[in-house]
């Protein structure tokens, strides 16, 4: 009984864990630091895999816990989890494609839009500065990690798939 409790939870956790680590940092080193979009990129892996998993209140849970760590604006990065979320429930290839290039390039795509729209919105609404080639890195960064969170993501679906199974 235990052991179904863990394996149930283990997803959310997995994900609570990275948006707290990835957060971490910002408190050291005042938003200087040079960060990839790791939390994003792992959400976003798991509702391209398993998008029934999560419920749109998770996804709300999750996103709120985005922008309180990182943000001023509270319900930015939920909005977009619950878009990609009702994205990848209409059509399971809107997202995810046979060929693991498309994926990537929708991937790309949508972190690029996500990231534009969440730096102007507090750049306008909160006058917070930042400095325009540490988000080109941070972006450069997280695209190309996203392969290897999308492999790791893909095992741990699969695995967790066979158990509920």
């Amino acid at each position: 009984m235990l052991y179904q409790i863990f394996i149930r939870s283990f997803p959310y956790f997995f994900i609570f864990f990275f948006i707290f680590f990835e957060n971490v940092p910002i408190y050291f080193f005042d938003e200087k630091v040079i960060k990839p979009f790791i939390s994003f990129s792992i959400l976003y892996c798991w509702i391209c895999q398993d998008y029934s998993r999560f419920r749109p209140f998770w996804l709300l849970i999750f996103g709120v816990f985005c922008d309180l760590l990182q943000s001023e604006i509270v319900g930015l990065t939920s909005l977009f989890f619950l878009l990609i979320f009702h994205i990848q429930r209409k059509s399971d290839d809107v997202l995810l494609s046979p060929d693991f290039k498309e994926s990537w390039i929708k991937f790309g795509i949508i972190l690029t839009i996500y990231i534009f729209i969440y730096y102007l919105l507090n750049y306008i609404f909160s006058s917070i500065s930042f400095s325009t080639a540490n988000v080109f890195i941070c972006l450069v960064l997280t695209f190309l990690f996203f392969p290897i969170f999308f492999l790791i993501i893909d095992k741990l679906s699969n695995k967790f798939r066979r158990f509920d199974e």
